[in-house]
């Protein structure tokens, strides 16, 4: 048995039926349409409109690059069978969850190459080194979601996350260095941080509403959901 394998079944088998709902809920990407929608707030909070609308043009643009290179030219060309796949002799040691076993290809995985295209244009754009660290997290979460509902190797997600990631931080440095010059983009602002000052018995503090602030709560939220749906 490979390395990839034995780390596979590590994540792979051992389930509760706690961690199967969670599991089920955090590897659908449709779960976190919410927190797309809470970067999507916190770009126009911090750049304003114009430049948070092309900030998610080059998102959506880096995502479909990602997804179209993953899918439709590695997958044909490597033909590697996905552990869930019946197909494959290693399927008869993978736990599945409510017949779920996904495509026949898995490598590259697309979920972790989509999610991590996102991760490094927003890395990219905001230069948010606490909002950085809170977008890998969830990038790693979705990645072992995928090995623990068994349809993807550990190297499947690691060559997604890695051209992912190369296509979001690639395509968003070119558009930040090569800047469209229309007015409006040129003199797109973000909104007033606002600031609220609450006093304690030890002295008076202020807490600043960040933009970090909006995708930080939906995403606890959406975490949240997770053990109710």
């Amino acid at each position: 048995m490979t390395l990839d394998e034995s780390f596979f079944l590590l994540c792979n088998g051992h389930h509760t039926p706690l961690m199967d709902q969670l599991m089920l809920s955090y590897t659908s990407p449709f779960t976190w349409i919410p927190f797309y929608v809470a970067c999507f707030a916190a770009l126009i909070y911090k750049f304003g409109w114009a430049k948070a609308t092309f900030m998610l043009i080059v998102i959506l643009g880096a995502v479909g690059l990602s997804d179209w290179f993953c899918a439709s030219v590695l997958r044909p060309m490597l033909h590697r069978m996905r552990p869930s796949n019946l197909d494959n002799p290693f399927s008869q040691f993978v736990t599945v969850i409510n017949g779920y076993r996904g495509g026949r290809y898995g490598l590259p995985s697309c979920h972790a190459a989509n999610s991590f295209a996102l991760i490094g244009a927003l890395i990219t754009f905001t230069r948010s080194k606490r909002f950085s660290i809170i977008l890998i997290a969830w990038g790693l979460l979705v990645c072992y979601s995928r090995m623990y509902v068994g349809v993807h190797y550990p190297s499947d997600l690691l060559l997604g996350g890695a051209i992912g990631l190369t296509i979001g931080i690639g395509m968003a440095n070119l558009v930040l260095y090569y800047g469209p010059k229309i007015r409006q983009y040129r003199q797109s602002k973000g909104y007033k941080v606002y600031s609220f000052e609450f006093s304690l018995a030890n002295g008076y503090y202020t807490l600043s509403l960040a933009p970090i602030i909006i995708p930080v709560t939906v995403l606890l939220l959406t975490l949240l959901y997770g053990l109710f749906i």
